[in-house]
């Protein structure tokens, strides 16, 4: 998983203009407003040094998939610089299962059907798309788990799952 920040912030401004335009010996006055949108963009924060996010769960018995054993922990680092808001949010984009759409599909295709990563915030599922709050820089910790569809019989082969990280501020 990997992903760049770039933080945004939307301001409206609205801003009233009063004209004044003489006609001979009265004068009128109109009044009109300008809408002003604009985004101010703060220097990013940095997830990971910019480089790929990576888990790895090595050899996986099919009977298990679904368990803790299986649980791996996604590691990864978030800086951020001098006076950047600490109220911020996080999210991981991807495609949803099949079977699951709030976990992430992987690949090949044989396995998309019935095979997909489960991500968590310690304890708790963290459903793909969802914002997560937190503070910076405390972190929330992540974990990613391989699940499976309920039923389903699993083949053996290899298989992978790509998602991007996103972190805004609130």
């Amino acid at each position: 998983m990997n992903g760049t920040l770039c933080y945004r912030r939307t301001v409206c401004l609205l801003c009233g203009l009063m004209a004044v335009v003489p006609l001979s010996v009265r004068s009128v006055t109109d009044a009109f407003f300008v809408s002003v949108k604009l985004t101010v963009v703060a220097e990013p924060c940095e997830i990971n040094g910019n480089q790929p996010i990576t888990v790895k769960f090595d050899d996986v018995m099919t009977s298990k998939v679904g368990d803790d054993e299986y649980r791996r922990p996604v590691k990864y680092t978030l800086e951020c610089p001098p006076g950047a808001p600490t109220a911020m949010k996080l999210q991981i984009v991807g495609d949803g299962a099949s079977f699951d759409p709030t976990v992430l599909q992987t690949n090949p295709a044989g396995m998309s059907e019935v095979l997909g990563i489960e991500l968590r915030q310690g304890s708790s599922k963290l459903a793909i798309k969802k914002w997560l709050p937190f503070t910076y820089p405390n972190n929330p910790e992540l974990w990613a788990v391989p699940v499976k569809k309920s039923g389903a019989t699993l083949k053996g082969g290899e298989f992978s799952a790509t998602a991007t990280m996103k972190v805004d501020y609130q």
